[in-house]
């Protein structure tokens, strides 16, 4: 498998899978767990494919929350939730432009590592702010928080590929699923 073959070129280096949001995409991040893959992305239907070709950006895939939740409970069920960092990629605007098919975004990094790092502290700053006001002292605090979360109504009654879509599923609590499957 490659992420043997990246483990074995260089033990310290983290290794991170993309995933599409797909039904099935909780097996194969399991298989993918297995594999011993550091961080496991799910991206979905309406961007965040940029590594993708234009045509299965465009016509492939299902909602990112669909697949994150799919694949959050399957790990769960299997206990391999705990091995993984597991998140969504879905603005298809890769700030490095490596893994992606637009040609504008290629040619916007000019490859300067301080820009990289002074980004990822104006967004660490962004989070902090958001976190106090949500009450949370760390991330690992709002790890599981299902309680926390809510459906953004406009958005739903804004697009008509979600308006019939329960996702009374995607808040449905770990222990709850562990429940059903045993």
């Amino acid at each position: 498998m490659i992420i043997q073959k990246f483990k074995n070129a260089n033990p310290a280096a983290h290794i991170s899978v993309k995933l599409v949001s797909e039904a099935g995409v909780g097996v194969i991040a399991s298989g993918v767990m297995k594999g011993h893959a550091d961080h496991v992305l799910i991206s979905g239907h309406d961007r965040g494919t940029g590594a993708a070709r234009w045509t299965s950006i465009q016509n492939a895939g299902l909602p990112w929350e669909l697949g994150l939740a799919e694949t959050h409970q399957t790990l769960v069920a299997n206990d391999l939730r705990g091995r993984t960092v597991l998140q969504k990629c879905h603005k298809s605007t890769c700030p490095v432009g490596i893994a992606t098919q637009d040609p504008v975004l290629r040619k916007k990094f000019a490859g300067d590592p301080e820009h990289v790092i002074n980004f990822f502290f104006m967004l660490a700053e962004e989070v902090r702010e958001i976190m106090t006001q949500l009450g949370f002292r760390s991330i690992n605090e709002m790890v599981g928080r299902l309680d926390m979360l809510e459906m953004d109504k406009e958005v739903v009654e804004g697009n008509e590929k979600l308006r019939n879509i329960d996702l009374s599923l995607v808040l449905k609590p770990a222990a709850e699923i562990r429940k059903d499957v045993a």
